[in-house]
């Protein structure tokens, strides 16, 4: 063992001034396994029973922490001169094998190799020596993915450990404003409008709240697409919690705590819902080039609007527009705030500069049409979630 691992400290720094020479050549992509792979047959580099006896004695010696299955294979692979799958690399590394005795292994396995073609490298015929070069470089591009998808893993673990304590952190400084008020409002959006209603606060947990039922409560279950979930927002956050009905009685509810959401709905000023099929508009352009389009949504500061073809213009333009509604005439200006063109087909956002008339009218229309789809809710009764037993 100590003979190896002085080996491995002479050959070590030479060996890496050679390799990340090679390294430049040999990656090529992201599929560098399974193209060294393929490479490495050709090789044709043949191992004598010399080579496997000493091998088989003493690799195990040098991955002392490896399981026995795991030497087999990565043995097994290098005598055929084949670069295993990285999940060889992967279980090694997981058996607590450091990247330093993985790598010294490799240096004894390349050192048995070529100590035993000296013959032939003395005799002149050194192809079968560069062969062997050639593969164990391979070799250890296949520990360097390895290493780099380990150390990916372990920060992409470290982060959601991370955020994972962020919420908890949240939650737990939400928890305790809700039992200082001893109400909370919850949430859905229905047709891009919210419902919501606020509900008396009986009691609190760490992982669910039970709140006392009241006739608006089955309008926010109805506008989920489950009928099951409602939204709560986080105090002093943008992010809101999900919570999903874990038990009915008649005349309270037990609501479980789900994952944190954070919704680009949040962030809107005004309240904004899904317009009629009938409504229309024109945008005007800065040449008074005229283009009709369907309104999608309406809020009392901004409008989405749908085109039948595609729309050659930047965030930031200015536009007029003109709409039909109720047998009334609305006109105005904006800005475009957003932006999609897709297959002949435009959608964009407009964000309405303030005149009095037209802010009038549309929080006028956005008012009727939440009327129309509050009562609508309303229609359907009660969600099955809901129902006491």
């Amino acid at each position: 063992m100590v003979c190896v691992t002085n080996l491995a400290q002479n050959l070590l720094p030479l060996y890496f001034k050679v390799f990340f020479k090679r390294i430049k050549i040999e990656l090529n992509g992201d599929n560098v396994a399974q193209d060294s792979g393929a490479k490495a047959k050709d090789t044709a580099i043949l191992f004598t029973l010399e080579a496997k006896q000493k091998l088989q004695e003493n690799l195990p010696r040098i991955l002392f922490r490896a399981s026995e299955q795991s030497v087999e294979t990565l043995m097994e692979a290098i005598l055929k001169a084949d670069i295993p799958d990285l999940s060889l690399a992967a279980q090694l590394l997981s058996e607590k094998c450091s990247i330093n005795e993985i790598l010294m292994a490799l240096l004894y396995c390349r050192s048995v190799a070529l100590g035993l073609d000296e013959q032939s490298l003395h005799q002149g015929n050194n192809a079968n020596v560069k062969k062997m070069l050639l593969y164990f470089d391979r070799f250890t591009v296949w520990v360097t993915k390895a290493l780099e998808e380990k150390h990916s893993l372990e920060w992409k673990q470290l982060q959601a450990q991370l955020l994972q304590e962020k919420y908890q952190h949240r939650l737990s400084r939400a928890v305790h404003a809700w039992s200082k008020d001893k109400q909370v409002t919850i949430y859905n959006y229905y047709k891009e409008m919210p419902v919501s209603a606020v509900l008396t606060l009986l009691k609190v947990e760490t992982n669910s709240l039970t709140v006392k039922r009241n006739k608006d409560l089955s309008a926010v279950f109805v506008a989920s697409e489950q009928h099951n979930k409602a939204l709560i927002r986080m105090p002093n956050s943008e992010f809101c919690l999900e919570l999903i009905v874990e038990d009915a009685m008649r005349e309270t509810i037990h609501l479980r705590y789900g994952k944190f959401i954070l919704l680009d709905k949040e962030k809107r000023r005004d309240i904004r819902v899904l317009a009629e099929a009938s409504m229309q508009a024109t945008l005007i352009g800065p040449e008074l080039e005229k283009l009709p389009c369907h309104i999608t949504d309406l809020s009392a500061s901004g409008l989405g609007l749908s085109f039948q073809q595609e729309i050659f213009c930047q965030v930031g333009d200015a536009y007029a527009f003109s709409l039909w509604n109720q047998g009334m005439k609305t006109t105005g200006k904006g800005f475009v705030a957003w932006l999609k063109n897709t297959d002949g087909h435009c959608t964009l956002g407009l964000s309405l500069e303030y005149d009095q008339l037209s802010h009038h009218r549309l929080s006028r229309e956005v008012l009727r049409r939440t009327k129309a789809i509050l009562l609508e809710l309303k229609l359907h009764g009660t969600p099955d979630c809901l129902l006491a037993y």
